[in-house]
């Protein structure tokens, strides 16, 4: 017969027992959280490098919109031709690569235009402007070469300025916001209606 003392001796390493392993499993489940934890900034830190680096290689880019598929080259020579001409630069000897994007044959499809420095993309977006006046131009434009990361950013600020011109969000009469700044750093300002003057930041 088992007396009241053998009893309590069993309880007491059973206790001993299931402390022990209770601390064991304790111990693996921190360690496990922990890996997967560094894991996690191991991956966060991996997509913010490749997300800047991704945008340095793209300062060296350019798109270009609504420029003829049909006699390309010609056409591009010609387009960095005007671009270039201002300050005398020959753009068009600076070509690395180029390539269309997409598959949609019904419209122009944007042409990606790949430099060999970054002084070369930059004149390209800074005289760009001037294309709605020359004669032919009107309807291209030249833009800076975005990563996704970008892209979603201008797509979610432009949902919240619709968002809030239709809610009215902190406007006056003749007042709404737009987007503004270059599409490398858009934000949301708030102007009139009946003029290009700033009133505030979002």
């Amino acid at each position: 017969m088992v007396n009241k003392k053998d009893l309590d001796e069993l309880y007491e390493r059973m206790a001993t027992l299931v402390k022990r392993e209770n601390k064991k499993l304790k111990d693996e489940i921190f360690e496990k959280m922990e890996e997967k934890m560094n894991e996690k900034i191991k991956c966060h830190t991996e997509d913010i490098f490749g997300e800047v680096s991704h945008r340095e290689e793209n300062k060296k880019n350019v798109v270009i919109y609504g420029l003829k598929e049909e006699n390309e080259d010609e056409e591009l020579d010609k387009l960095l031709k005007l671009l270039g001409e201002e300050t005398n630069e020959d753009l068009e000897r600076d070509v690395k690569i180029k390539f269309r994007l997409g598959k949609d044959r019904k419209r122009e499809r944007p042409l990606k235009v790949v430099f060999f420095c970054a002084h070369s993309a930059e004149l390209a977006l800074k005289h760009a402007k001037k294309l709605k006046y020359k004669e032919g131009y009107d309807h291209v434009f030249v833009s800076e070469d975005l990563t996704v990361q970008q892209l979603q950013r201008t797509k979610e600020l432009k949902e919240k300025a619709k968002n809030w011109n239709e809610e009215k969000k902190d406007l006056n009469k003749g007042e709404k916001w737009i987007l503004v700044g270059r599409r490398t750093n858009p934000q949301l300002k708030k102007i009139t209606c009946d003029s290009t003057k700033t009133l505030k930041n979002a």
